[in-house]
């Protein structure tokens, strides 16, 4: 139960990254773990699921034409050492690894709604909720 409840956290973390998984043999691969190492010339198959939240496309949209998070993207990329904590990924702005939102977002409601819901929420009260949600999102 646990490693199901962790998984599921940790999947709803890395929602909004884009990432590919490599193969690296073991002798280059120093750092490998049991999992990722595989013997002869066989194939390796994983499949992986995770919670994908749908409507993640149009938050990040949402982001991109907000005036005010627009002028802290274009700040924390010109003026870096006033823009501590703030990073741009594949066109997209963190702030200490958490997507940046637009302040007035009409999509917190529904955030809201799913990180309390979820299996990841587990129906936490107010409190772990918005933390939950703070730790994904700025």
């Amino acid at each position: 139960m646990y490693y199901h409840s962790r998984s599921t956290e940790l999947g709803s973390q890395i929602i909004g990254f884009n990432f590919e998984i490599r193969y690296k043999p073991g002798r280059e691969n120093r750092v490998a773990d049991a999992l990722s190492r595989r013997e002869g010339d066989g194939t390796f198959n994983q499949m992986v699921s995770s919670p994908v939240w749908i409507q993640g496309a149009k938050l990040i949209k949402e982001a991109r034409e907000d005036m005010e998070v627009q002028k802290l993207n274009h700040n924390s990329g010109t003026n870096r050492s006033c823009y501590l904590g703030f990073t741009i990924k594949q066109g997209v702005l963190y702030y200490k690894d958490r997507l940046v939102i637009a302040r007035h977002s009409k999509f917190i409601p529904e955030l809201l709604h799913e990180f309390h819901t979820t299996a990841s929420g587990r129906h936490s009260g107010y409190y772990r909720t918005s933390r939950h949600l703070a730790s994904n999102l700025y």
